[in-house]
This record gives C-alpha cells, sequence and structure tokens, in this order.
C-alpha cells in the first residue's frame, strides 16, 4: 500500500498488513485499527491526533456483553463473536497491543472491518478507495479500551463473522430494517437483560449463558397462556432458542414502565380475570415442567389438587432441602404435614386456574397508562389461592384482595389455607438461598401440625 495514504490519528502511512476503520457516517475520516484502539485515540475534527479539552475520557466500559461470547463495543455497531482456542501464531498479532494471539491469552474477538482509506490527508471523495481487512484483539487489552464522550467519529463499519439468532430473528420474523440501539438493562440473579431497538420496534431479550433453551420454552409458553386469556397485561413472547455459544435466549415484546406503582385494585380485578378465563381441562399442571426461580417445577397432569400440590410442589421441595442440606427434621414434619392437610380443603371447590405461580412486587410493574403488567412466570394449572404464595414480599394491600374478591369470590377456610400456600415459596426460598429462610418455613409447619394435630 501506498504511503500517501495517512491515519487521521498519527499522520502515518496506512499498512495494509494491519488495516484501518473508516468512521460510517463521515466519510472522510480514517485510522490505522491499532490507533483505534490505543488509549489515546481520539475524534477530533482536526484529525491532529492531539484531543481538544472538550474531548474527554468518561467512565464507562467499552462493550456490552449481549451473550456468551457475543459483545457489543463501542467503535463499531454490529455484534462481535468470541473466537477460542487460537493457536500460537506469531504472524496474529493483537492490533491494541502488537503481540500474538495465544492460547495463553484463552481468546480473542475476530471480524472482517470493510475501511476506506484518504489521499494525501485531503477530504476528496473521489480519491478515497475502499478494502478488506482482518482485525483481531486479544482479552488481555481489551477491558482497558476507552470510551469518548464525542460521538462524530464512533460508528465504525465492523461486520461479526458469524450467526447471531437474535439479531437474524429481530432482522426478519421480527420485521425490522435496523437495530438501532441494544442497552443492557440488567437482569435477575439468573439471566442478563437487554433492550434492543429498531426502526420498527423494540423488543426485550434474556440470555443465559449455561441453560438451555428448556428453561426459556417454559417461560414463553406460560406468558403465552397468560397473553390469551385477554385480561392482564404481559409481554408477548416472539422467540426462543439457542446460543451458538452455548446457553439460550427469549426475544418478546419490549413493554415500557412508568414511574407509578398504579392502581392495586386494577391489579387484583385483572388477576382475578386472568383465574377466572384461563382454565385447564386436563386438570392441575402445565404442558412441560418449568422453574421457580432456578429451581424445577415439576408439572405432571393430575386430577387432584391436594396430591399435586402436595407431591409436586410441597414434597419436592422438602426432598430437596434433605438431600441438599441433609435436613431430615424439616423433610419428615413436612411429609407428616402433607399426609394430613386434607381437611384444611373441606366444602372447597378446587377448579385448575392459570397461575403466573411467582407473583412478587419485582415481577409486578405498571406500563405508561398505569395499567398491571406481571412478568416472569412460572405458570402452571392449580387452586387460584396458590397465586398468594410469594404475598408475603409483594405488598398486597386490602384494595387488591376486595377487587379480586369480587371477579372470584373468598372461599370458606381461605385464611387457614393461606400459610400453607406461603410454605412452598418459603421452602423454594430456603432451597435457593440457604437457611436464613429456614425458620420461617418450620414455623408454619409447627404450627399446623398442631392446627391438625398431626
Amino acid at each position: 500500500m501506498s504511503n500517501e495514504w495517512l491515519c487521521g490519528v498519527c499522520r502515518k502511512s496506512i499498512d495494509g498488513d494491519y488495516g484501518a476503520y473508516s468512521c460510517n457516517k463521515c466519510s472522510d475520516y480514517v485510522v490505522h485499527s491499532r490507533c483505534a484502539l490505543a488509549k489515546d485515540v481520539w475524534d477530533g475534527e482536526e484529525l491532529e491526533g492531539v484531543p481538544e479539552k472538550d474531548y474527554t475520557i468518561q467512565d464507562v466500559k467499552p462493550f456490552d456483553m449481549i451473550s456468551e461470547g457475543v459483545i457489543l463495543h463501542f467503535l463499531h455497531d454490529h455484534h462481535l463473536l468470541l473466537e477460542v482456542n487460537i493457536l500460537y501464531d506469531e504472524k496474529k498479532l493483537c492490533q491494541a497491543c502488537d503481540l500474538p494471539i495465544y492460547e495463553a491469552h484463552m481468546s480473542g474477538i475476530s471480524m472482517k472491518s470493510t475501511f476506506s482509506l484518504f489521499y494525501g490527508g485531503t477530504h476528496h471523495k473521489q480519491e478515497k478507495k475502499m478494502a478488506m481487512a482482518s482485525l483481531s484483539i486479544c482479552f488481555s487489552t481489551r477491558s482497558n479500551l476507552p470510551l469518548y464522550s464525542s460521538t462524530r467519529h464512533r460508528n465504525f463499519v465492523i461486520a461479526a463473522m458469524s450467526e447471531d439468532p437474535i439479531r437474524e430473528w429481530i432482522l426478519t420474523e421480527g420485521k425490522s430494517n435496523q437495530i438501532t440501539k441494544i442497552s443492557s438493562i440488567g437482569g435477575g440473579c439468573i439471566n442478563l437483560a437487554s433492550h434492543y431497538q429498531t426502526d420498527r420496534a423494540s423488543f426485550f431479550v434474556k440470555t443465559n449463558r449455561s441453560i438451555g433453551p428448556e428453561m426459556f420454552e417454559g417461560e414463553a409458553l406460560g406468558l403465552e397462556a397468560m397473553y390469551e386469556t385477554r385480561t392482564i397485561r404481559v409481554p408477548k413472547p416472539h422467540k426462543v432458542g439457542a446460543l451458538p455459544t452455548g446457553g439460550s435466549y427469549i426475544i418478546m415484546e419490549f413493554i415500557e414502565f412508568g414511574g407509578s406503582r398504579g392502581n392495586q385494585a386494577e391489579l387484583g380485578r385483572k388477576l382475578g380475570e386472568m383465574h377466572k378465563a384461563g382454565k385447564s381441562s386436563k386438570g392441575f399442571g402445565f404442558e412441560v415442567a418449568n422453574t421457580i426461580g432456578s429451581t424445577p417445577q415439576i408439572n405432571t397432569w393430575s386430577s387432584d389438587w391436594i396430591e399435586f400440590y402436595g407431591e409436586k410442589r410441597l414434597g419436592y421441595q422438602l426432598k430437596l432441602a434433605r438431600d441438599r442440606y441433609g435436613d431430615s427434621a424439616i423433610y419428615e414434619k413436612g411429609y407428616r404435614l402433607i399426609q394430613n392437610m386434607a381437611s384444611l380443603f373441606e366444602n372447597v371447590v378446587i377448579e385448575p386456574c392459570l397461575l403466573h405461580g411467582d407473583l412478587w412486587s419485582g415481577n409486578i410493574a405498571y406500563d405508561k397508562n398505569s395499567e398491571p403488567v406481571i412478568l416472569d412466570p412460572a405458570c402452571y394449572y392449580g387452586h387460584n389461592e396458590a397465586d398468594f404464595g410469594m404475598s408475603w414480599c409483594a405488598g398486597f394491600g386490602e384494595s387488591f384482595y376486595n377487587a379480586y374478591f369480587k371477579v372470584m369470590p373468598k372461599q370458606p377456610g381461605f385464611e387457614k389455607r393461606r400459610d400453607l400456600y406461603l410454605l412452598y415459596h418459603y421452602l423454594n426460598h430456603y432451597n435457593l438461598f440457604g437457611s436464613g429462610y429456614r425458620s420461617s418455613a418450620m414455623l408454619i409447619i409447627d404450627d399446623y401440625l398442631r392446627l391438625l394435630k398431626a
């Protein structure tokens, strides 16, 4: 490559062995790959390599982890896919540190970069040329890359080398032409969550780096079942799949939440409407096993609610506590309760209603119109009262219950059964988070054993 093609940062000739970047929006700007990744790179109008005072480094991470092995870097608009177990190759250098990429660095990023060059520092479009070059960045240097406050020359054109199923779905079945922004919006203790904005719509995406699609398939079926009742608002699920680097994802409707906690009476009324509308002819259970947090929920169909709740809910959690902690005391007492709890359901008509399954404050929100939205379900068909099992951290008030019982009338013995449904979730928290929840579970068991004289 001729020496007359210069870098806008260091003003030295472009080396074709390493390639260069050009700005996607500012067609007269080009820099070396290594200059673009160096700590002193900047994006200024004069292209002299010395930043003006207005251009300062922000304390922001240089990339977002989209999923396992896939990142979105601040230097470009497209995803980069991780290339693992690269053998030592003296000729394959990292353009950030100029050292060979090899197995001791664990891994690196590899992608194709379209770049343009300008002639002698002039800004005439007819003198631009196009070329292709490979770019590799080792992980020992990528985390040290800075982010600049100026956005004038940040949009470099770099395309990922391998398939991104999330992007592919959004740009095909999602009927979008361009992904304009991807923002991390946190997540729970299990999954990562992102907001994908496009020219047509917005999507909410959850990813998990280690668990296959089965978990998200259960969530999607639950969301779809609740959505089909046309009662309370839930995000419509669109797609579940596996990630090429392992793990899984779910794409669903993005709902913009409002700042208000909304109307509890409306939440109670709409939850009652969902329970009333969502019925199953197959009995108690669900189409697939799913999860409550990260704990499996066994949903094999049963015609008997007391048997289902005793074995598939309380019994499963008690066995888990015994096997995980060696807790034979809670196991033995808990099974005594299961064997004697039938009297708590005398004169009660129990229909298999569609339940959210994990209804606590973190899974309840309100949209821009203050309409209630319920999220992250652990759905199954069960006794409607079981959906109050997380009320100890849901903040349901009197207006909630009054509105609910106008739709689904309170049945005899409701207060006596209330703690029985709390017990399932206390046991699950004990198994998930440790002994801090054991005493609450044991207290409920002991109280029922005294009440039932068992």
